[in-house]
């Protein structure tokens, strides 16, 4: 067992991390609460919710600290749009999401008594998101709260068969002698929130193992001893039962107020090999020598669904099986930044396919989407190639160009949806680039200036990245979502700039053992949700010569310009030009041009020496060219 002292007084995101901007901020915002505390015979928990007073903008009241009030079903309407019926004292009210406004909800409940509601998602299987007022959020002053699509579903279940449900709401604890706690998303997640079947089936590689921790907490007023941290992990395969995989706990002899938290992980890893489509679910119990006197906070589960063809970080829900979001984030010092998940491809051959995103605009500057561009670069990452040095951080000569998923917006297109960009090869042919063995991937999303990236606000790797490197009896370096940007002082423009294999984390030192409130909550919804699709089948594929040349560059290298002589098939046209550095950061754009033959003339002569891509948007594909501007 190790243990690392985290500290008790909270330091809020934004003040410590100004160069973030965050929207429908999920409740794990600091590193202990607020907190959602349900008590009922099978429902009792923490829940993830988000909530309407956290975002850019927001509305209802700020949450409250409550304990053990009553919660009711809204009736005779659940959804609240046509009628409800009036409640007392201090109750509050579970609503179903759908037909009205949020605000309208959340109003028609306050004006009949309502000290607070909770909002149910009503996607299937989706978990909490963003809220917007609508006309009526303006009038409402009781706080507003989204939990996901199963919870509620199954809280509803209860109150129907007259089961007494109630709420808590804590930053920390409730006052109680004895109360240790899981904290929220502190677990040691599996290595990915969902992974193809074709990953899984064989082999046993180190990225992929799943490990045992996590920290707790006494949030009581006297000491406790002899705690234990017990894990279980099933495998549910696609209509069966779950069966157990694995169990695993850690201890500690004592666990003082003082301390506030203590870490705690297993030296041990086990590892996965299934051919079936499922979905793994870990549940973590904590207990110690004295009777907890508010247990409902002890269970916390993680999970990863073993899927046809999908890599997601974060949750994937629906029958899409598209990525949860839950948060935005943008960087205000920075016009552009790439960030996105790194994803490790155990078996290759298979295509990568398309790339799922969500992204949101700030209203006052960009009003419509038609004409953007949208654009994620999937790289793979060689640590160590091109003569960088094989250390577990990424640099811009260790990645190679391998695909573009892009597409240019129209009209019909809105903020918050989500987005599928086809994958493309350098002539724009979808579907060409076949994946390797043993390899890692970074799919890293061009986020333009206004623009925010959907992120899974509910997960934290930063445990399991912890566990990795500090605990297991073979360490290694596990990240989730690198980020470069131009905030960070020690990036440079040339082949050496080094990538945040950690986004948030002061100085990029991810190997660091000790962490405070701080980095702790820094890394907190800092899960890109995007998803990369893959082939289901193995396959070649091989470009025609007549897709070569649909794109010639002259003269490469180039000095003052280089020229694209344009020959597109199908009657496509050009929409957009856009030049890449080697990191793939935006240095030039046109929108200028809808040819489909003649030659596009592009200025050179204020790029730094070095290696770019062309970028030539045709609606639904990019094609890309590599070439070289050399000095004068």
């Amino acid at each position: 067992m190790k243990r690392a002292f985290l500290l008790k007084t909270i330091v809020a995101f934004l003040g410590v991390f100004s160069a973030v901007e965050v929207i429908a901020q999920e409740y794990n915002a600091t590193i202990m609460g607020p907190r959602l505390i349900v008590t009922g015979t099978g429902v009792s928990g923490n829940k993830r919710f988000t909530y309407s007073s956290s975002s850019t903008g927001g509305w209802g009241g700020a949450i409250p600290m409550v304990q053990n009030v009553p919660l009711v079903a809204a009736a005779p309407d659940f959804k609240a749009c046509s009628s409800i019926n009036s409640v007392s004292g201090t109750t509050w009210v579970l609503i179903m999401r759908g037909d009205c406004e949020f605000g309208a909800k959340a109003l028609a409940a306050q004006q009949h008594g309502a000290k607070g509601v909770i909002i149910v998602n009503n996607v299937p299987s989706a978990g909490p998101v963003g809220m917007g007022a609508g006309s009526s959020g303006g009038s409402v002053t009781i706080p507003v709260l989204m939990i996901g699509n199963e919870d509620g579903l199954a809280i509803k279940a209860a109150l129907d068969n007259s089961v007494t449900v109630t709420i808590s709401l804590t930053n920390w604890g409730f006052g109680y002698a004895h109360d240790i706690t899981i904290v929220p998303s502190s677990v040691a997640s599996p290595h990915d929130g969902a992974v193809p079947v074709t990953q899984t089936g064989s082999g046993n590689p180190g990225v992929y193992k799943f490990y045992t921790g996590a920290y707790i907490a006494n949030t009581g007023t006297q000491a406790t001893t002899n705690i234990k941290l017990k894990q279980v992990t099933t495998f549910t395969p696609t209509g069966g039962s779950p069966v157990v995989i694995g169990t695993d706990s850690a201890s500690a002899a004592n666990l003082s107020v003082a301390d506030s938290i203590i870490q705690l992980f297993s030296a041990n890893t086990f590892s996965h090999n299934t051919t079936q489509t499922g979905r793994y679910t870990t549940t973590y119990t904590v207990s110690s020598a004295d009777a907890d006197q508010n247990p409902a906070d002890n269970t916390m589960t993680t999970t990863m669904d073993v899927t046809p063809q999908v890599f997601c970080k974060g949750h994937i829900e629906g029958a899409d099986q598209n990525p949860s979001t839950s948060i935005y984030y943008s960087l205000v010092n920075n016009p552009n930044f790439l960030y996105g998940p790194l994803f490790y491809v155990n078996k290759g051959g298979y295509r990568a396919d398309k790339v799922k995103l969500s992204v949101s605009l700030k209203d006052t500057v960009i009003k419509d989407l038609a004409g953007q561009s949208m654009a994620a670069y999937v790289y793979k990452w060689t640590d160590g190639a091109n003569g960088g040095t094989v250390d577990g951080y990424m640099q811009s000569r260790e990645l190679s160009l391998k695909s573009i998923a892009g597409r240019t917006l129209t009209s019909l297109d809105s903020p918050g949806r989500v987005f599928a960009l086809p994958c493309a090869d350098s002539n724009g042919l979808a579907g060409t680039y076949v994946l390797e063995d043993n390899s890692f991937y970074w799919i890293a999303v061009d986020v333009p200036i206004n623009w925010y990236l959907g992120c899974d606000g509910s997960s934290n790797y930063f445990n399991r990245t912890n566990a990795a490197q500090n605990f297991a009896t073979v360490k290694m370096d596990d990240f989730w979502a690198p980020q470069y940007n131009n905030s960070f002082q020690n990036l440079k423009d040339n082949i050496t700039d080094t990538v945040a294999n950690i986004p948030f984390i002061l100085n990029n030192n991810f190997r660091a053992h000790f962490i405070d409130s701080t980095t702790y909550t820094a890394s907190n919804g800092t899960v890109p949700a995007v998803a990369f699709y893959t082939g289901v089948f193995p396959e070649v594929i091989k470009p025609t010569q007549a897709q070569v040349e649909q794109v010639v560059l002259f003269p490469n290298p180039a000095t003052s310009v280089v020229n694209a002589k344009i020959n597109l098939l199908n009657n496509a046209t050009v929409s957009y030009i856009r030049v890449i550095d080697a990191m793939g950061r935006n240095v030039y754009q046109d929108n200028g041009s809808h040819i489909s033959t003649g030659v596009i003339t592009v200025p050179t002569d204020k790029l730094a020496p070095g290696n770019y891509h062309l970028l030539i948007g045709t609606g639904e594909a990019v094609l890309s060219r590599g070439f070289t501007v050399i000095a004068k």
